[in-house]
Formats: structure tokens, sequence, C-alpha cells
């Protein structure tokens, strides 16, 4: 279990802005589907 919390505490982002509730925000996706990628807005 330490061996998936060290896992996903690297691919945590630490130098986000801060942002408000009212605010708007935009999140992508990286979609890989075999071996095309993609962004997925």
């Amino acid at each position: 279990m330490d061996n998936l919390k060290e896992f996903v505490a690297d691919q945590i982002k630490t130098d986000l802005p801060e942002f408000n509730p009212g605010d708007h925000i935009r999140v992508h996706v990286r979609v890989i589907e075999g071996d095309k990628e993609r962004i997925q807005p």
C-alpha cells in the first residue's frame, strides 16, 4: 500500500495557482488509446 501512496504522490502537481469558489477552471485529460494519444478537454 505504501508503494501506491508513493506513486500517487509523485503524480500530483504542487505548483497549481490558488482558486476559489466561482472561479472558472479548465481541466484537460490525456487519453491514450493503443498507439494514439490525444488531449480531451
